[in-house]
């Protein structure tokens, strides 16, 4: 999730047209809120990528529910 680890990868060409897709999945990482009750975070990313013939792109995403109080290590 940190910022610019992606982005060596990302700027080989071997992605192609695939890249443009992988911009957009990565943008879902992060911290998200719910104002649920009881309100919860969740903490998603990018786990591994792979890539296809014609720049197909499948990307395994992860989340993990954060309790209220919890710290991340």
């Amino acid at each position: 999730m940190a910022d610019g680890l992606w982005g060596p990868v990302l700027d080989d060409p071997v992605w192609g047209e695939g890249r443009e897709a992988m911009v957009s999945l990565l943008g879902i990482q992060g911290m998200h809120r719910f104002d649920a009750l009881p309100p919860m975070r969740v903490m998603t990313g990018v786990d591994h990528i792979k890539l296809g013939p014609g720049g197909r792109v499948k990307a395994y995403v992860g989340a993990l529910r954060l309790q209220p109080g919890a710290r991340l290590v």
